[in-house]
C-alpha cells in the first residue's frame, strides 16, 4: 500500500515526525512515498512525482499549512491527486492540516470539513501518539470503503465481517485461477495478478501484492505453494474444497444417485472428497424426505466428514437403536489414522492393500457400488495423490460390482508429479460422471475419445 505525502519544505520536520510514527504504528505493508527519499541524483522530478500522484501511489496525503499555502508545488500535487479521484470515482486525497492554519486557498481547494481532515502538530509524545492513531483511522477507514483490502479495520463489527467476506470472495477467485496449475505448469503471480485486477475494479497490482500476502497468513490457500513469484496447487485441502465447483457437484450428486436405484437392499463404497460429500447431501436429503425407498443401506466410508453428515442426519431424524432403525443405515469404518489435511481416515499399512475387500468379507457385505473421487484425469488415465487413500479406493473398485468415478471438470487435463498413483486405465470397467465445461478443451478431447464412459451433467 503506497502513500504519496506532499508538503512544503518547510514543514520537513512535522512531515518526519507524521511519516515515523504512522510506519511504526501501521502494517510493514504501507509505504510512504517521500521525494527526499524517492526522487534520485539526476531524475526528472515532475515526470517522476506526477507517475506518482497518478498511478503509483494508493492514497495521497497533503501537508495543509500558511506556509504550504504559499507553494504552487503542493497546489499542482492536488490538483493532480483530485483528477485521480475524479478519474477513479473513490476517496484517494487524505488532508493534513497544521494546528493554527487560517482557512486558506488549499483549504477552500480541497473544500475540507471537520470530518474528513486530521489536525496534526509537534507536540508531546502522548499528544503525538493520539493524532497518528486518529491519522491510521482515517487511513483504515480510506482503505477500507474503497478496496476492501485491510486485515481488521478498526470499526464496527459488520465492517471487519465484510472485509473478511471480500478476503473469502478473492481467495476463492485465486483458487478457481490457480486450481489448474501444478508444480509442472505453475501460474506467475504477474498473470494471477492480471486476472484478479482485471475481474475486481478498484484493486491495482500493489494492491493484490497485499492481499494475497494477507490471504496466505490467514491459510486460505491452504494446498497451494506460493513463492512470490509463482503459484500452484500442491493437494486439494478440505478447508476449501467443497464450495468449489459447488452447483457443478450438485448436479453430479443427483446423477450419480440414480446408479444406487430407489429400492433394495444396497451396499456402497463412498470415497472421500467434496463430490462425494455433494453426493452424501443429497442421500441424506432422501432420507430427511423419506424418498430414497432404500429397506436398508449399508455404507463403507472412510471419511470424518461423509460420517458425521449421515450421523447428524440420523439424528436429526430421531434414530434408535431398534432393528428397523439399524438395517435403515447402516455405517462402516475403515481401520486407520486421521489424515488431517482431507479429514480421512487413512491405512496404518501399506502392506494392507486388500483392507476393503477383506472388511466386507468381515460383515458378510457384497458391494454393489464403489463411488470413487479423483485429482486428476488425462488421455493416460485415472490419477490421484499416492496419501494412503489410494490403495483403498483401487480395492473398493475392484471388489464392488460397479465403480461410479465422480468429479468435476476441473479435474480433466491436471497432470502433476505428485498426481503420481494411477488408480485406472481407460479400458478399466466404470463410468465417470461429470459436469461440462466448454472451456475445457482437455476435457473435450477425453470426452470425444471415451464417450463410451463418460456422463456429463
Amino acid at each position: 500500500m503506497l502513500i504519496y505525502f506532499s508538503y512544503k519544505r518547510e514543514d520537513s520536520e512535522l512531515r518526519d515526525i507524521i511519516v515515523r510514527n504512522l510506519t511504526a504504528a501501521l502494517p510493514s505493508s504501507f509505504q510512504f512515498w517521500v521525494d527526499v527519499k524517492k526522487l534520485q541524483w539526476g531524475s526528472k522530478f515532475p515526470a517522476e512525482i506526477e507517475k506518482a500522484i497518478t498511478c503509483d501511489a494508493d492514497f495521497f496525503i497533503c501537508l495543509i499549512s500558511d506556509i504550504a499555502n504559499d507553494s504552487d508545488w503542493v497546489r499542482r500535487e492536488i490538483k493532480l491527486a483530485q483528477g485521480r479521484e475524479e478519474k477513479e470515482k473513490r476517496t484517494f486525497i487524505l488532508p493534513l492540516v497544521v494546528k493554527g492554519t487560517s482557512r486558506n486557498e488549499l483549504w477552500e481547494l480541497l473544500e475540507l470539513k471537520d470530518t474528513n481532515y486530521a489536525q496534526v502538530f509537534i507536540g508531546t509524545k502522548e499528544e503525538e501518539a493520539r493524532q497518528t492513531e486518529r491519522i491510521k483511522d482515517l487511513l483504515f477507514d480510506l482503505v477500507a470503503g474503497n478496496l476492501d483490502l485491510i486485515f481488521h479495520p478498526k470499526g464496527s463489527v459488520d465492517t471487519i465481517r465484510e472485509n473478511e467476506k471480500k478476503m473469502n470472495e478473492i481467495a476463492e477467485d485465486i483458487r478457481t485461477a490457480a486450481f489448474p496449475h501444478r508444480e509442472t505448469n505453475p501460474l506467475s503471480v504477474s498473470d494471477l495478478a492480471e486476472k484478479i485486477c482485471s475481474s475486481r475494479a478498484g484493486i491495482t497490482r500493489s494492491d493484490f501484492e497485499y492481499i494475497i500476502d494477507e490471504i496466505m497468513k490467514r491459510n486460505l490457500l491452504s494446498g497451494f505453494v506460493y513463492d512470490g513469484d509463482t503459484i500452484f496447487l500442491d493437494e486439494e485441502h478440505v478447508s476449501w474444497n467443497n464450495s468449489f465447483h459447488k452447483d457443478s457437484k450438485k448436479r453430479i450428486a443427483k446423477k450419480a444417485y440414480s446408479y444406487i436405484g430407489p429400492v433394495g437392499d444396497k451396499a456402497v463404497y463412498i470415497d472421500s472428497g467434496s463430490t462425494a460429500g455433494a453426493l452424501v447431501s443429497y442421500m441424506c436429503d432422501r432420507l430427511k424426505y423419506k424418498t430414497s425407498g432404500h429397506r436398508s443401506l449399508t455404507v463403507i466410508t472412510p471419511s470424518t466428514e461423509l460420517l458425521q453428515q449421515f450421523s447428524d442426519t440420523c439424528v436429526s431424524l430421531g434414530f434408535t437403536n431398534s432393528e428397523d432403525d439399524l438395517r435403515r443405515l447402516k455405517l462402516i469404518v475403515p481401520n486407520g489414522f486421521i489424515h488431517t489435511a482431507t479429514a480421512t481416515i487413512v491405512q496404518l499399512d501399506d502392506g494392507d492393500r486388500d483392507h476393503i475387500s477383506k472388511l466386507c468379507d468381515t460383515h458378510g457385505i457384497r458391494l454393489d457400488i464403489a463411488f470413487i473421487g479423483v485429482n486428476g484425469i488425462t488421455e493416460e488415465g485415472i490419477t490421484t495423490y499416492s496419501n494412503g487413500e489410494d490403495f483403498w479406493k483401487i480395492d473398493a473398485m475392484k471388489h464392488a460390482a460397479k465403480t461410479v468415478i465422480i468429479c468435476d471438470s476441473g479435474k480433466f487435463g491436471i497432470d502433476s508429479a505428485n498426481l503420481n498413483s494411477k488408480i485406472a486405465d481407460w479400458d478399466d470397467d466404470f463410468v465417470l460422471v461429470t459436469d461440462l465445461d466448454e472451456n475445457n478443451e482437455a476435457q473435450k478431447a477425453i470426452i470425444d475419445k471415451h464417450q463410451d464412459k463418460i456422463i456429463t451433467v
